[in-house]
């Protein structure tokens, strides 16, 4: 900042001494001083300042003693009117800048101020440094202003693996920007996909880029997620069409090796093999009862209210039966959790499928915890189902984990991972169809490594008064028969 105060002092001084007042540098001095005053501009500051140097020049060559040199003084008057010209200039565009700076500042905050009420966060950089960032984007990020502003590139902020494609794709953009979508690292090292709108500007001469960022990992989620129910809805229509033609094909089968075995005679060796043709058959029809679930095209029974504290409670004896005593089982339900519309017995088909999958993916043991409470869905969260009350039920495992591709596959019918004759892969596709006939949904969320977790939501609703629970009527019936097996 220039010292005016001290500038002048100086001045005086040298006023003071006759070499000085002879050399060449007098004129700048005065006219530099003048000017910084404030007194004068423009012309009006060359004419004040000749006059002023006419004035200087008679007092110097009277204190000098020596005799008045016009050429000498037209000299220094023109340096006078040069040297004030140039300050004025100057001083006005320092004047001029000021006013722009003020100008930014008085429209630039409220912007900012915008910036950090936005939910999508702003990232402003210059040759690829950062040079602003909202407290949306360290919302975003969880990263603290200081550890982005001295980031050396905001490419830092992609993961090292996508880094050179993201590079690619934002030199590829016009010049003036355009929208792209890349990954963001976290501070805690998780990956949000980001939509970023990128506009590249000048600013005082220079380049920078303007980044709005917005985070689209629930959204795309959501689309994949329903991408997802598509395609598992039309394998279920394929499957169904193709379960009732094989159906009817196992009905002809065992009627006719009915009709062989009552045709064959005690002790025959032939009735035999008629009874190895019919187990397999019926074999046949219990795997098609099972595509069936999977599809919509099943026959519905009827629904009630299920009181979901006391069926889960009678399902828990049958889990730990099921899992073995190398596995740990953790049930923990709600009290206040309320009922929801199921067919019998479906629970507890839903429950063990998911245990027996979650069983298999710990062969040297493990723990399965099964969680049971009330949610609210505004519509965010899961888009595909209506807004109201559910029924949440979460079933973790610390097994092995999936990869993204393999749990993208998971409900699929006869998708399994497990070596050939373990497994018909129709044990997550039932848990699937079963939840859609509900009107519900059903998501697994899988790290390899870690375990697995599949997470449903059923339609909450109120228990019809003088309806039994599934409980009830086990525990009347009690008579220990197998249920009738129906061929259709």
């Amino acid at each position: 900042m220039f010292d005016t105060a001290g500038f002048l002092g100086g001045l005086a001084l040298n006023a003071t001494d006759p070499a000085w007042l002879a050399s060449n540098a007098a004129p700048l001095y005065v006219v530099v001083a003048v000017s910084r005053l404030g007194v004068f501009g423009g012309v009006f500051a060359a004419v004040a300042l000749t006059a002023t140097h006419l004035a200087l020049a008679v007092w110097r060559d009277l204190y000098l003693g020596i005799a008045f040199d016009p050429a000498r003084a037209l000299v220094h008057i023109s340096v006078y009117v040069l040297a004030a010209v140039l300050t004025t200039a100057i001083d006005s565009e320092l004047r001029a800048l000021r006013a722009r700076r003020e100008v930014q500042v008085t429209v630039h905050e409220p912007l900012l101020q915008v910036h950090d009420d936005m939910q999508d966060g702003v990232l402003i950089s210059e040759r690829g440094r950062p040079v602003y960032v909202s407290e949306g984007f360290l919302a975003l990020t969880g990263w603290t202003r200081d550890e982005v502003m001295r980031l050396r590139s905001v490419l830092d902020l992609v993961p090292d693996a996508e880094r050179p494609a993201a590079s690619e794709r934002t030199a590829a953009l016009p010049a003036e920007g355009g929208i792209l979508t890349k990954g963001i690292r976290c501070k805690d090292g998780s990956r949000i996909e980001a939509e970023v709108a990128l506009r590249r500007y000048r600013h005082e001469g220079r380049d920078r880029s303007l980044a709005i960022v917005r985070d689209v990992t629930l959204r795309n989620r959501n689309f994949e997620e329903l991408e997802r129910m598509q395609r598992l809805d039309s394998l279920g229509a394929l499957a169904g069409g193709i379960a009732h033609d094989f159906n009817n094909l196992l009905a002809a089968i065992l009627n006719r090796a009915h009709l062989a075995m009552a045709a064959t005679a005690e002790g025959d060796g032939v009735r035999a093999e008629i009874e190895g043709i019919r187990t397999a058959a019926e074999s046949g029809a219990s795997l098609t009862r099972q595509m069936l679930v999977f599809t919509r095209g099943a026959q519905a029974r009827r629904t009630e209210p299920i009181d979901l504290s006391r069926e889960a409670r009678y399902a828990e004896g049958l889990l730990r039966r099921s899992i073995g005593a190398g596995i740990g089982l953790d049930v923990r339900i709600d009290p206040r959790v309320r009922s929801v519309l199921l067919e019998p017995g479906q629970l507890e088909q839903i429950l063990m499928n998911l245990a027996v999958n979650a069983r298999d993916a710990m062969p040297e043991g493990g723990s399965i915890s099964v969680e049971i409470d009330d949610t609210e869905n505004d519509g965010d969260d899961l888009p595909m189902l209506p807004s109201g009350r559910y029924v949440r039920i979460v079933v973790r495992d610390s097994g092995a984990g999936m990869t993204p591709e393999v749990a993208a596959r998971a409900f699929e019918p006869f998708f399994t991972t497990k070596p050939k004759g373990q497994g018909t892969g129709l044990g997550l596709s039932t848990v699937y169809g079963l939840v859609r006939r509900a009107g519900g949904h059903v998501s697994i969320a899988s790290t390899p490594g870690v375990g697995t977790a599949c997470t449903i939501h059923l339609p909450a609703t109120a228990p019809l008064e003088g309806t039994a629970s599934t409980l009830e009527r086990v525990e009347a019936r009690g008579t220990g028969e197998q249920p009738e097996v129906a061929v259709a």
